[in-house]
């Protein structure tokens, strides 16, 4: 089929449907994509080539239907010796050339019915089927993933270490309570708390090095040097 002939360029031919019998040649010509309101056979040269190309081949197949007697038409004509057209039975012998396509006449609906059972294609269903052959697929892209939060634990020992316990539990209810302006707590205080943490942690009496141990390493440097009022 020609690249560039498109649904554009085909006329508007809804207006046909509501006509229910149609001549072989009008309806060869829709099968086409030529309007047979404006466009008979004898004018049919005028027309893109490629219409021109599916019309006649669409009349071919019509006929060849009928021929064939998978087709069956409304009223038949044929021509003959006696110098015109005439309607004539389809059981009686004929040729080919000897169907006259102006009065020749089928039904629209059992027309369509053959032409999908022979899988006889009109140039508008031709069109729509390259242009999806045609389509390029679209391009797959994957959602963007949510960022991967990454939480931050603090190391926590596969041991028993009593002390470090005890020293997060200072640095977190006194150490951190409290803001570099504040005055800290009394000493005497910080290791009383030190060693009733431990003790709790423990089950046992802390010795005053232990308490030394963790009160050295929670205390920050901002309160090491600053001297807490008696």
């Amino acid at each position: 089929m020609n690249n560039q002939l498109t649904i554009s360029d085909l006329p508007d031919l809804s207006a046909w449907h509501i006509v229910p019998i149609l001549s072989l040649e009008q309806a060869a010509l829709l099968w086409g994509g030529i309007d047979p309101a404006y466009t008979d056979f004898s004018t049919l040269n005028q027309e893109q080539p490629e219409k021109v190309r599916i019309t006649r081949i669409a009349l071919q197949a019509f006929i060849g239907g009928i021929y064939l007697g998978t087709l069956t038409p409304h009223v038949l004509y044929l021509f003959n010796d006696r110098g015109g057209s005439y309607p004539e039975n389809p059981k009686q012998p004929f040729t080919i050339s000897d169907v006259d396509i102006k009065n020749t006449l089928v039904m629209r609906d059992v027309l369509i019915k053959w032409a999908q059972r022979e899988n006889v294609k009109s140039i508008r269903n031709m069109i729509r089927e390259k242009d999806k052959l045609n389509a390029i697929p679209p391009v797959y892209t994957p959602a963007a993933e949510p960022p991967v939060r990454i939480e931050h634990k603090p190391l926590e020992p596969i041991h028993e270490t009593p002390e470090f316990k005890a020293a997060c539990i200072v640095i977190k209810n006194k150490w951190n309570a409290i803001s570099k302006d504040d005055i800290p707590p009394k000493e005497a205080e910080m290791q009383e708390y030190i060693r009733t943490t431990l003790r709790e942690i423990t089950g046992k009496e802390p010795s005053a090095a232990a308490v030394n141990r963790v009160d050295t390493l929670t205390r920050p440097d901002v309160f090491k040097n600053r001297k807490t009022p008696k």
